[in-house]
């Protein structure tokens, strides 16, 4: 057998897509990075004036005194654990993209995965930090690589999921900033990272002698690699990850959540209304929700039924309590968070109204 003739069996790369490193370690990825992250926060908004340590670790959900600013101060030293952080933006994001990128998993409850998502601006900030001179510069304190590493596995993550992202069709993608999608195509990169392979080896396998090469096309100086073409030549290595949609469960502590606003209300009231619509007791979620209001529930979109939650019913406290019982949570509770929620938005439009006067009163003549 020739160099050049390889069936599927010999190849080294059949077999299931390799997951480059497990969920807890992404995690701890970013308790390194958040606590990075704040740690620059110190030398911009740190204050000369009243100690601030205190409020700086707040931003990590710990409390104490201690250095926060030393380098040997570890994210365990500190006693920071996942738990604190994981609902910052950066830390959902990262997940969110780590069980599209590696596992093909999308929750039907995140926002997508566009150019004007969170995710993009995420994105954003890895790529910056994995540029940056204060990550090297703060890494030099630290064992080799051990910073840099964490941000390195958080831009590996972004990568494979754009490349997952154009995979699957999408032409509108949360990294478009940094190369816009090319309709129809991958890069060599895009397919090392869909593959688990190096950039080198896929370039080796594309070479039109090989059996069952990856058939490539030119686009200007670009090499690319269709999307239909793409899916077949993972499908035959064992590579392709099929897209498994997925629900959050929706769960919401009422006791201790605060909503930003009634739209933060209604987003989260919707995600637990798409998971107990998808369980063994839909029917009857459904028919409280209808002895409510027949109109309550709208299911334009099948996949993802909404509640059609008007101010007025939102200031309906007992309509509130109501809809809180079909959705299994505490109906009073839920009344009153609603009730905050108006509150909020109240407040909010009148600062926004007071700021237009005091503009215009600094102005005038």
């Amino acid at each position: 057998m020739t160099n050049d003739d390889h069936s599927p069996s010999d190849d080294p790369i059949a077999g299931a897509f390799p997951v480059p490193f497990t969920a807890d370690e992404l995690r701890a990825d970013a308790q390194s990075v958040l606590l990075l992250l704040t740690r620059q926060l110190h030398f911009i908004f740190g204050r000369s004036d009243r100690p601030h340590l205190a409020e700086q670790a707040s931003l990590l959900g710990v409390q104490g005194d201690a250095d926060i600013n030393d380098p040997d101060m570890t994210p365990s030293a500190l006693g920071l654990r996942y738990e604190h952080v994981k609902t910052t933006h950066l830390a959902e994001t990262m997940e969110e993209l780590y069980s599209y990128a590696f596992h093909g998993l999308q929750d039907l409850a995140s926002a997508d995965m566009d150019s004007e998502s969170a995710a993009a601006w995420c994105s954003v900030v890895v790529h910056d930090l994995a540029n940056s001179a204060f990550v090297r510069e703060w890494g030099s304190y630290r064992p080799a690589g051990e910073v840099e590493g964490a941000v390195a596995r958080f831009m590996l993550v972004c990568e494979t999921a754009q490349a997952r992202r154009i995979l699957e069709g999408h032409d509108d993608n949360f990294m478009d900033w940094a190369s816009p999608t090319q309709h129809g195509g991958l890069t060599m990169r895009q397919m090392a990272l869909l593959s688990g392979m190096t950039e080198a080896s896929v370039r080796t396998l594309s070479n039109p002698k090989r059996r069952n090469a990856l058939v490539t096309v030119n686009d200007g100086k670009n090499v690319m690699v269709e999307i239909g073409a793409a899916k077949t030549w993972l499908q035959a290595k064992g590579r392709y990850l099929p897209i498994r949609r997925t629900n959050r469960d929706g769960q919401i502590d009422l006791a201790a959540k605060r909503f930003n606003d009634t739209d933060d209300l209604r987003w989260a009231l919707d995600q637990r209304l798409q998971y107990l619509l998808g369980q063994d007791a839909a029917a009857k979620v459904r028919h409280q929700l209808d002895a409510i209001d027949p109109q309550l529930v709208d299911g334009g979109d099948a996949a993802r039924p909404t509640l059609r939650l008007t101010a007025a019913l939102m200031a309906d406290a007992q309509a509130m309590a109501g809809i809180g019982v079909a959705l299994n949570l505490p109906g009073e509770l839920l009344a009153l968070r609603a009730a905050e929620a108006h509150a909020r938005d109240v407040l909010a439009g009148l600062e926004q109204q007071l700021q237009r006067h005091i503009k215009a009163a600094a102005t005038a003549p």
